[in-house]
């Protein structure tokens, strides 16, 4: 793992970027950095419901980035078959902006422990990653092979509608996925508001390199790096034994 300083000849504006190597050093630093530099918080509401007993406080980390070079998903172990479930709903809904995208879908019901409490009174879910991300992927992948040096490509997953429910709905931990081309590699930075480290870091950085190999499918280059910025990343405390 490779911590750039001031000092890092060229690397200035890198100050405290962390590069890990692969995804197992990843999860290694970061179950150390939570342990080592994380605080206790406590959290009122998850995803605008009161927690259960034992989840009112967590150990969390802020404004957390980091970069891995080497993507072998093998290495990330993300809870299947769920995870593929939910990758191929994500792009299930692509190729026409007009194209029906079920809601709530069905991989959810692999994993009905994590989501069903977030279903809603009318059996939808309040967002799905594959409604938001049909409105603007496809249009992100065209200008991408029009302008690959662009620093605009960005695809979102918050919408400003979801500025209205604060607190009264569940909103996306993800913010949404910028890419760019350099040296004939696509490279991607996820941008979150919030990582639960113990449930779904694994599953959201799993998703994420999926969905960067399909960009690069389509744009017929090589995957690069990915980057992820975190807000808030945490462990709640019950897990904390099984984190560190």
């Amino acid at each position: 793992m490779t911590r750039f300083n001031e000092d890092s000849e060229g690397l200035g504006e890198e100050k405290g970027m962390r590069i890990y190597r692969n995804w197992t050093e990843a999860k290694s630093e970061l179950a150390r950095d939570l342990k080592e530099l994380g605080l206790i918080v406590p959290t009122l509401l998850i995803q605008s419901q009161k927690p259960l007993e034992g989840f009112e406080e967590v150990y969390e980390l802020v404004d957390y980035s980091y970069t891995v070079l080497d993507l072998n998903l093998d290495l990330l172990e993300p809870t299947q078959p769920w995870a593929e479930a939910e990758f191929g709903e994500r792009i299930g809904g692509l190729h026409g902006y007009r194209n029906f995208v079920p809601n709530p879908g069905k991989a959810w019901e692999l994993r009905k422990e994590i989501w069903e409490p977030f279903l809603e009174r009318s059996g939808r879910f309040a967002y799905t990653y594959a409604e938001r991300l049909k409105v603007t992927l496809e249009e992100a992948v065209s200008e991408l092979k029009k302008n690959p040096t662009s620093r605009q490509i960005f695809v979102p997953i918050w919408w400003p509608k979801d500025d209205s429910v604060l607190g009264r709905q569940r909103v996306p931990c993800s913010l949404g996925y910028w890419f760019r081309v350099r040296e004939n590699k696509v490279n991607m930075t996820h941008l979150m508001r919030s990582c639960d480290f113990f449930t779904h870091w694994n599953n959201d950085c799993w998703l994420s390199v999926k969905l960067l190999d399909w960009v690069c499918r389509e744009v017929n280059l090589s995957r690069g790096t990915f980057s992820h910025f975190i807000g808030s990343l945490h462990v709640f405390k019950p897990h904390v034994k099984d984190v560190f």
